[in-house]
């Protein structure tokens, strides 16, 4: 008999163990053992996968929207900001009055792209969500979910998924070898999203959103209002500089 799982704990809980007891036969037969918990630790030295400023509204934390999915237990939601720390131009509503439209989404490190999508049309505005019909039109399922993505595999069995490119902007394909801070694509509002946003997480395969999340860190990532530059796994809310 073996076990292995996958939990979602903040390493703050300090678990270090999972204690089982197993009771079988008649009369009653039972045995009590200790698994080990071991946290994981990102292994391929990731950048934040955005040229410009940018804000977390989506992070590793427990309560986070993501959690209802395996694949993106540790996503992130990146809305890019000003310099001021603003994510809206004006208030006309439309895709491009998000500061963050356009932006250049870059490689979060080296390695070999092994999935892309770049057919999806933008929403036409913020806050209107594809249908699941809108969807189907596009083969419906993971594939259309993250709209225009990239999928690159770093090697040592981490994969990085940026989704919700800009139709037409992604500019790598699948078999390119890729260099960390390479341009990829521009920053838009495709597939299931609400707003002009990248969404951020690393994997453990080479199929879009098909296998459990994993956690991620960011090197050299500055914050508004803590000196020095990091390795870092975002909070929500927080103010990030690359």
């Amino acid at each position: 008999w073996s076990a292995r799982h996958v939990l979602v704990v903040p390493r703050e809980a300090g678990v270090d163990g999972l204690v089982y007891r197993v009771h079988w036969g008649k009369p009653a037969s039972s045995r009590g053992f200790r698994l080990p918990v071991e946290a994981y630790e990102t292994r391929t030295s990731l950048r934040f996968p955005l040229r410009d400023r940018a804000v977390a509204l989506a992070t590793h934390e427990l309560a986070d929207h993501h959690r209802g999915d395996p694949a993106q237990w540790f996503a992130y939601d990146f809305v890019g900001t000003d310099d001021q720390g603003a994510f809206l131009r004006d208030t006309k509503g439309e895709n491009a009055s998000y500061v963050g439209w356009g932006m250049e989404v870059v490689a979060p490190a080296d390695g070999v792209v092994v999935d892309t999508r770049n057919d999806m049309a933008d929403n036409t505005r913020p806050m209107v969500v594809p249908t699941p019909e809108e969807l189907a039109a596009y083969g419906g399922g993971r594939r259309a979910i993250g709209g225009n993505f990239v999928l690159i595999d770093h090697g040592g069995g981490e994969f990085s998924y940026l989704a919700h490119f800009q139709k037409g902007s992604v500019r790598v394909a699948k078999g390119d070898a890729v260099k960390g801070g390479q341009v990829l694509g521009k920053l838009g509002n495709s597939g299931n999203s609400g707003a002009p946003h990248l969404h951020y997480h690393l994997q453990s395969c080479a199929e879009p959103l098909a296998c459990v999340g994993l956690p991620s860190r960011f090197d050299g990532l500055g914050v508004i209002h803590v000196e020095g530059r990091h390795r870092y796994s975002p909070a929500r809310g927080v103010y990030l500089v690359p």
